[in-house]
């Protein structure tokens, strides 16, 4: 966990894109918005109080740079909706397309993974 477990809205990820999510949090936060962060350290199976925590929130975004098909974004909003979750939900991950070779901070930036890109959509 990342700043207030009680604030209204959450950032979901695991991996190297949890320091993006990080600093797009405190960005957010200094902007009086209410967020906190929840990194997945194992996903599989997925931590069950983290689906707890995320069941609380207004708005919960789940950035992932794995597949958009059958990833661990699309699991936890199944485990979320199973618990009759009532917010909204916005995965954001890797489309079913062919991912270029490129510099990992050109893909993160093209995926919208990276720390401008996890603020955008959480502002949208």
């Amino acid at each position: 966990i990342y700043s207030s477990e009680k604030a209204e809205n959450c950032i979901v990820t695991n991996a190297k894109i949890s320091s993006h999510a990080c600093l797009a949090c405190d960005r957010l936060i200094s902007e009086v918005k209410s967020f906190f962060v929840i990194k997945l350290n194992r996903i599989k199976p997925i931590d069950e109080e983290a689906v707890k925590l995320a069941l609380n929130c207004k708005n919960v975004y789940f950035f992932e740079e794995g597949t958009k098909n059958g990833g661990i974004a699309e699991t936890f909003g199944c485990m979320l909706e199973e618990r009759g979750f009532s917010g909204a939900y916005k995965a954001t991950a890797i489309t079913d397309s062919f991912v270029e070779h490129a510099p990992v901070s050109e893909l993160y930036k093209k995926y919208s993974l990276d720390t401008d890109g996890i603020y955008n959509i959480c502002t949208e």
